[in-house]
């Protein structure tokens, strides 16, 4: 089964170029959806996401837990995890947003899978923009969600990063 949906590669570059107010893009139905389906019913549940993760209490998190520990996920959101890190998805940010060497974060820093729970809030803020100990730089941030259905649960995708040093990376 192929995870995500195929997509023309210039006219998703067009759709960055041309939006407003600054380069964004949305995929509606970008992934196949019956992978879809299977991850938004393995996406644990605020109580089970507590268990495995970090719970938040800031003013601009508030009942916000985060999952970093990818070993921690049920098997289609690790399948999701691998397939947004993924040498052709990226390659498609890459050229879309025109940023080359585009790299996934293994360690999820800033990125995993989030929830927030009943009376929680999460508010605009700037966090993990830069991760010092690799000296990279966070250049894009994708998120995901499903609308309608009994399924309301959505996920933050890891953050794509690029090195902080201009000089161009070469995978191993």
């Amino acid at each position: 089964m192929n995870l995500i949906n195929p997509f023309d590669r210039r006219a998703l570059r067009e759709q960055v170029r041309s939006a407003k107010p600054f380069p964004n893009l949305c995929l509606d139905n970008f992934l196949s959806p019956q992978f879809a389906e299977q991850v938004c019913q393995a996406f644990p549940s605020f109580e089970d996401a507590q268990r495995m993760g970090r719970l938040f209490s800031a003013v601009n998190e508030k009942g916000k837990v985060q999952v970093v520990e990818s070993e921690k996920f049920s098997p289609p959101v690790a399948q999701l995890n691998q397939a947004l890190a993924s040498p052709e998805f990226l390659d498609l940010l890459s050229y879309a947003f025109e940023i080359p060497n585009l790299l996934a974060d293994s360690e999820l820093v800033g990125g995993g899978v989030h929830q927030t729970g009943p009376q929680g809030h999460l508010d605009v803020h700037v966090d993990f923009n830069y991760i010092p100990e690799r000296a990279l730089h966070r250049r894009l941030k994708r998120r995901m969600g499903r609308q309608g259905g009994a399924v309301g649960q959505g996920c933050e995708g890891l953050p794509a990063l690029v090195p902080a040093d201009p000089q161009p990376l070469h995978h191993l």
